[in-house]
């Protein structure tokens, strides 16, 4: 299921909500952020003159299965995705990652607040790329996603 979400022009899921702010690395608004040393992404040595983009995701933590730990600690197991498609339906980028979270009561209720932070970065050509992003639950199996259409233009 999950790989059928991140084709270029499917339907979004909306079984775990999230946003996500995608930025350009040489943005001003990215000023705070340094971009990790190398590539980004498992095809990011074939991007031709690559522009480095910053997703930062907000996932609502309501959406994913958590599992009680010791000392009053709560533990998810997730996926975040990123697959960038040039407008033919070439596949020119990918990212994946599972990660375990685990969060304190004080985390929680933060998370709750403000969302889950999570941190990806992802090499994009300099051309129309329609970006597919998504959230997996690895428990449930819930999915959300969306895509992004954008412009990328060499700096």
């Amino acid at each position: 299921m999950l790989f059928r979400s991140l084709e270029r022009g499917a339907p979004p899921l909306a079984q775990i909500a999230f946003e996500v702010r995608l930025l350009a690395a040489n943005d001003p608004a990215a000023k705070a952020e340094r971009p990790a040393p190398g590539v980004a992404g498992e095809m990011g040595r074939s991007v031709r003159a690559p522009e480095r983009y910053l997703a930062d995701f907000s996932v609502n933590p309501r959406g994913l299965t958590w599992t009680a730990l010791p000392n009053n600690v709560a533990h998810a197991e997730v996926e975040v995705s990123m697959v960038a498609w040039s407008a033919d339906g070439t596949r020119l980028n990918y990212t994946d990652r599972g990660l375990g979270v685990n969060l304190t009561v004080a985390q929680s209720e933060q998370a709750l607040r403000t969302g889950l932070p999570i941190h990806e970065e992802i090499d994009l050509p300099a051309e129309r790329v329609y970006l597919r992003v998504a959230v997996h639950d690895l428990v449930s199996g819930r999915i959300g996603s969306t895509e992004i259409p954008l412009t990328v233009e060499r700096k």
